[in-house]
C-alpha cells in the first residue's frame, strides 16, 4: 500500500479542495454533478471546518504533496465519507491507502463505530478501492435520485 500522511484541512487548502471538487472526473462521478462556483465552496468549506460534525482530511504523498482529500459527515456513532484524488494521482493505490489511514485515524478519535460509503455503479474503481480499504458491500440504495452501493467500514474490521 501507499505511504501516505493525512492533516486536517486549513483555511488556506480552499482553493485547492476547489480545484479538486470541480474537477470534471470528479463531478461526473460525484451524486451532485452540477459545477460548484468559488464563493459557494468559500462559504461551504468555512462552514464545515467549524462544524464538530463534519471532517475533512488533507491526503499527502511521500514528498509531503497534496494529493486528495477525504471528508466525514458525522452522525451519532456513524460518519459517511466522500473522497478525491487529485487527476494526477488517480489509479496509483492512493485511493485505498487514503481510505484506509483516514478512517483508521477518524475511528480512532472520534466516538464513530461505523463508516458508510456510496459508490456510484459506473464507478468501478472507487468500489475497488473501498473494498481493498476493508469496506464491505451491504446492498443498493438511492442517494440524491441516483443509484448506489452501499459499504460499511466497522471499527473492528480495523483490527
Amino acid at each position: 500500500m501507499k505511504v501516505i500522511k493525512i492533516r486536517r484541512a486549513e483555511p488556506g487548502d480552499a482553493a485547492l479542495l476547489w480545484e479538486w471538487a470541480n474537477d470534471p472526473q470528479v463531478r461526473q462521478l460525484s451524486f451532485s454533478q452540477d459545477f460548484i462556483p468559488w464563493e459557494e465552496h468559500l462559504r461551504w468549506f468555512a462552514s464545515k471546518l467549524n462544524d464538530p460534525n463534519y471532517v475533512i482530511f488533507i491526503v499527502m504523498d511521500e514528498a509531503q504533496n497534496p494529493i486528495g482529500q477525504v471528508r466525514y459527515q458525522l452522525s451519532p456513532g456513524e460518519a459517511t465519507i466522500s473522497v478525491a484524488v487529485a487527476q494526477e494521482h488517480r489509479y496509483k493505490g492512493y485511493g485505498t491507502a487514503a481510505i484506509r489511514e483516514a478512517s483508521a485515524k477518524l475511528l480512532a478519535e472520534a466516538d464513530v463505530k461505523l463508516v458508510h460509503a456510496y459508490v456510484k455503479p459506473d464507478n468501478p474503481s472507487s468500489l475497488r478501492s473501498f473494498i481493498k480499504a476493508g469496506f464491505k458491500a451491504v446492498g443498493d440504495t438511492e442517494v440524491e435520485g441516483c443509484p448506489a452501493l452501499h459499504l460499511v467500514l466497522a471499527r473492528e474490521d480495523l483490527s
